[in-house]
């Protein structure tokens, strides 16, 4: 298991050693065993990181991006960027933001991309190390980034 995100009372799991996000319902005492949401085989197995604003999107080692809408991969490029991901760690959306939202350690920054893929902005910071973890409160406009056992706060 690489990544798990809870979204409308559901858990997915992104699974990267068996190409799948598998959805799981709630019950009276935790989760159900879970259903296969991905419906066409495809090569996930570098997959970093997951995230859902209704859609699902799925960060690759590579810096590629898969969107799933209802179980089924459709287009979804990143225009703008440069330098392009490398080994990016964590992607972030949810279905009341605008944006989709990766962290990147390797070159310590943030990248915050349209739904579409489009770039709207980059983020670094000299004082990171290693960055691992990502919060964004976007109504507040504010980003929390863990590094190296602390926590970074940054308004945008």
């Amino acid at each position: 298991i690489t990544d798990l995100v809870i979204y409308n009372l559901r858990a997915y799991i992104l699974d990267s050693a068996n190409n799948q996000v598998y959805r799981h319902n709630p019950t009276q005492t935790g989760y159900d065993k879970g259903t296969d949401w991905i419906k066409e085989p495809i090569d996930i197995g570098d997959a970093k990181s997951l995230t859902i604003d209704g859609d699902i999107y799925v960060l690759k080692q590579d810096g590629t991006i898969y969107k799933f809408e209802a179980g089924n991969k459709t287009d979804f490029n990143i225009s703008g960027l440069d330098p392009q991901l490398e080994n990016p760690n964590k992607i972030w959306t949810y279905n009341d933001v605008q944006n989709i939202y990766i962290l990147e350690s390797t070159n310590k920054r943030v990248v915050v991309l349209d739904k579409e893929g489009k770039l709207i902005e980059q983020y670094t910071a000299t004082e990171w190390q290693n960055p691992t973890g990502m919060i964004v409160d976007e109504p507040g406009k504010t980003i929390y980034i863990l590094d190296s056992n602390k926590v970074y706060k940054f308004n945008y």
